[in-house]
């Protein structure tokens, strides 16, 4: 028999468990108590359950539970619909003898977490009662997924507001007119409140706003920092993000993870792992970001990642979808059905099975993708738009418009791909009729059309009729100008461009390289540093034009000077241009220690480079040494002593 104190305890170890093994224990020491029929027992380890990922235990607990009042129903309802289990969260609430705030609000939260915002707001709608919860969670479901417009429509109708209302919108707001405005009008600013203004400021990108109001807080804490993290990370400052890591006495989950999805969109996937199995422990978003990480790199291993998977303490729908990708990029369709096949309330996932119809279409599965496709009870833009894009890949351009004829609203996205598509294949005409009809006409929808017109004539007829030209308009039209090699018409649009930025410069620079225009090329960079600093791009197209007239001399000066004047690392394509260069002037041994001596690991298709130039003894050992089982060497050593 458990004292009372005894089971407090266990109680309050029940409310704090977040791990399925320890769950497990803590159910068999509170066994007697289930048994017994005790209600806040059975409904906190029915919690307990849900919350550690395991929605089957929770539902035998309160299945065999025989008192139940409204706080087991909406425990259990809790339990399926975090978990993913829509249908049986579903199933649940139609069969609840009585609905509650609460109720109403978790399942407008499980519809919002699967992207299905019309059946989120069908569900607010028939609340005749409206609490504060239900219309947070509602405001939360617009915000969560882009609609912030809407998000804050719902807030300026709320009839009153919470901190969390003011919390809520001012965290998932973007501009930064709105997020100051916001701030300022609370009527309590506590430090949950900075930090939510800052960390507002860090998603949104604004790195000097959020640096001013990181150094005006009244206090911080772990939070403060790992927003800062996430700020210097978007703005590829590495070094500060890790600095302010670094700086946190105790690394918690949070802060790891947020440096983790720094290092991984950074494409830092080693120090990324590295990392992630420093982590004293791991939870499904930590593992999810990992795993995406293993999905966009093409030297990452399929047992690593599927280690990481397979020991995951439950699945959410972004950790499927990121060995859905793994599995689609190497081929291995099976394994991505597989995946999918094991979800729950396979229908309600709209990320996933968009993954696995980009997976069935990027392996030429065309037919399988179509059928999993129709059989979608919900499809939002961005499935539509994997089936389009399926489509237009594999050359099924007729297939493509009639998805795009269906599509319940034409977005803009979706009619990028096709108008591309259709001027890639020369249906010009085709391309502005689609174009014409649709009412997206947006600046970036015209530069599509741009750059898929050839002729002088066809890229100034679409300039003209755009009636509200962008820099992007201006800059669509250079290129288009500039690929297809009309120099003269590129220059004309270049000298009466209202705003000549970075992009415009690189643009005409690399149309110079192209043509191997090198004096014209500095003369341009000689006017460009006067009103923009140049950038990785600009020293690329810098030495391809010496590559093509074989001048050293320039070549060196351009390189250097690029890194005192301009504080511009060379990236290894910069060694590889230098090397070209070097290369074409002769100066082969050069181009040899260069290729040994610079920052990067030089990889086989780097010493094929300099092999298919010159047969040097070196290089040949060295093309072999480093991919054996590649021909490719083999084939330029053979050829080399045919010609000689």
């Amino acid at each position: 028999m458990l004292t009372l104190d005894c089971r407090e305890l266990l109680l309050d170890a029940i409310k704090k468990c977040t791990n399925l093994s320890t769950a497990s224990k803590l159910h068999n020491e509170i066994e007697h108590l289930l048994a017994a029929g005790d209600c806040l027992a059975c409904n906190l380890v029915v919690r307990m359950y849900g919350r550690c990922g395991c929605p089957e235990a929770a539902w035998q607990i309160f299945r065999g539970s025989t008192s139940r009042n409204r706080f087991s129903w909406n425990a259990m309802l809790s339990a399926f619909a975090s978990n993913s289990h829509l249908d049986q969260a579903k199933q649940l609430f139609d069969r609840m003898p009585e609905w509650d705030v609460a109720s109403w609000s978790i399942m407008i939260t499980a519809f919002s977490r699967h992207g299905l915002l019309l059946r989120a707001k069908e569900v607010f709608d028939s609340i005749r009662e409206r609490g504060l919860v239900a219309w947070n969670a509602m405001i939360l479901a617009y915000a969560t997924n882009g609609h912030l417009d809407k998000a804050m429509q719902l807030f300026e109708l709320m009839p009153e507001r919470s901190f969390i209302s003011w919390t809520t919108i001012l965290s998932k707001s973007t501009n930064l007119f709105q997020i100051t405005t916001l701030f300022s009008s609370m009527p309590e600013r506590d430090l949950v409140a900075w930090n939510t203004q800052l960390s507002a400021l860090a998603q949104a990108g604004h790195l000097q706003e959020a640096k001013g109001i990181f150094s005006n807080m009244p206090e911080f804490d772990a939070l403060s920092f790992t927003s800062m993290i996430q700020c210097f990370g978007q703005h590829g400052l590495l070094e500060d993000a890790k600095c302010f890591f670094l700086a946190l006495p105790h690394k918690d989950l949070v802060a790891s993870t947020v440096l983790l999805v720094v290092l991984v969109e950074s494409g830092c996937f080693h120090e990324a792992k590295n990392l992630f199995e420093s982590m004293e422990c791991t939870d499904v978003v930590s593992c999810a970001v990992i795993l995406s990480a293993y999905a966009d790199h093409d030297d990452s291993s399929i047992a690593e990642a599927q280690q990481i998977f397979y020991n995951m303490q439950r699945h959410n729908a972004f950790a499927c979808t990121a060995m859905l990708r793994l599995y689609s990029r190497r081929g291995r369709t099976h394994d991505a059905e597989a995946i999918y096949l094991g979800l729950p309330d396979q229908g309600e996932h709209l990320v996933p099975a968009t993954a696995l119809i980009t997976a069935y279409a990027s392996n030429g599965h065309l037919e399988k993708a179509k059928k999993l496709f129709d059989g979608m009870r919900e499809r939002n833009e961005v499935t539509w738009t994997a089936m389009l894009t399926g489509y237009v890949n594999n050359h099924r351009l007729e297939d493509a418009l009639c998805i795009f004829e269906k599509m319940p609203g034409h977005g803009e996205i979706p009619l990028i791909v096709l108008v591309s598509a259709y001027a890639r294949s020369g249906h010009m005409l085709l391309a502005k009729r689609i174009f014409d009809n649709s009412n997206e006409k947006s600046a970036i929808a015209f530069n599509a059309l741009l750059c898929g017109f050839a002729s002088n004539a066809q890229v100034k007829s679409v300039f003209d009729s755009i009636q509200e030209r962008n820099q992007s308009s201006w800059s669509a039209t250079l290129s288009a100008y500039t690929q297809n090699g009309h120099l003269d018409m590129a220059n004309r649009i270049f000298l009466t461009m209202p705003d000549k930025d970075l992009i415009s410069w690189d643009t005409m620079l690399a149309a110079y390289s192209r043509i191997g225009a090198i004096s014209r090329a500095l003369d341009a960079l000689q006017t460009m540093v006067t009103t923009n600093t140049p950038d990785g791009a600009s020293l690329t197209a810098l030495l391809t034009s010496c590559a093509h007239k074989g001048t050293i001399a320039i070549a060196r000066d351009l390189f250097v000077s690029f890194q005192f004047d301009h504080s511009i690392k060379p990236s290894k394509q910069h060694y590889l241009c230098m090397i070209g260069v070097l290369v074409q002037s002769r100066y082969i041994q050069d181009a040899e220690n260069l290729l040994w001596e610079m920052p990067y690991y030089p990889d086989s298709m780097d010493w094929k480079c300099l092999l298919g130039a010159v047969a040097s003894g070196d290089a040949m050992k060295n093309a072999i040494s480093v991919e054996p089982s590649n021909s490719a060497p083999y084939v330029l050593i053979a050829n080399s002593h045919i010609i000689t």
